[in-house]
């Protein structure tokens, strides 16, 4: 196999992993991050650098743009470094639940 089939199929992999666990262990829960973290997210034919902070309560990424604001989005479009830093970081629970005002 080939270095790009493998790490195709390594992105793949880990996009299936974050889904199982925020379906399984967040189940309609926002989460913070202990720490925020750089993303790259591809917007059109560019790349912006994001900051991310958590997940949404309905599985979406939780950040700020470049210029500061509130985004939520998608995981698909995420490199490979950052999707092994974020999968990593929800199996060492380095997260806090956050509680919704009700």
């Amino acid at each position: 196999m080939s270095y790009i089939t493998l790490t195709k199929q390594y992105k793949e992999t880990l996009i299936k992993k974050y889904i199982k666990y925020v379906k399984s262990e967040l189940i309609d829960m926002e989460i913070e991050f202990d720490s925020k973290f750089f993303v790259d997210v591809p917007i059109d034919d560019d790349i912006e650098r994001w900051i991310c902070v958590g997940i949404s309560e309905n599985g979406l990424l939780i950040g700020r743009d470049t210029i500061g604001n509130d985004v939520e989005f998608d995981v698909h479009g995420l490199d490979l470094d950052s999707l092994s830093y974020i999968v990593d970081q929800l199996l060492e629970v380095n997260y806090n639940v956050l509680q919704l005002d009700i």
